[in-house]
């Protein structure tokens, strides 16, 4: 399986003038037997509202490996920096 998301990965086209990298303060995840929703938002301030920039949805099945590759990615992070995870 992981060979199989190696070969997607190497196949994926960025394009880094089209598709910005927002920031994110803020995150709501909701989930249904449908799937699950990942809201990200940006605190706007001085008020204390957070505007919604992106919403990314995912079967349970991609989360679950989005949880997977996410917790993979910080932990060599916290690693590389001597920090505890």
């Amino acid at each position: 399986r992981r060979q199989r998301q190696m070969c997607i990965r190497d196949r994926i086209k960025l394009d880094t003038a089209k598709t910005p990298v927002l920031y994110s303060d803020f995150n709501q995840v909701s989930s249904n037997d449908g799937g699950v929703v990942v809201s990200f938002a940006q605190l706007a301030q001085p008020t204390p509202i957070a505007h919604v920039v992106a919403r990314i949805g995912l079967s349970h099945t991609q989360a679950r490996e989005l949880y997977k590759t996410l917790g993979e990615n910080l932990q060599r992070y916290f690693k590389s920096k001597d920090l505890e995870f």
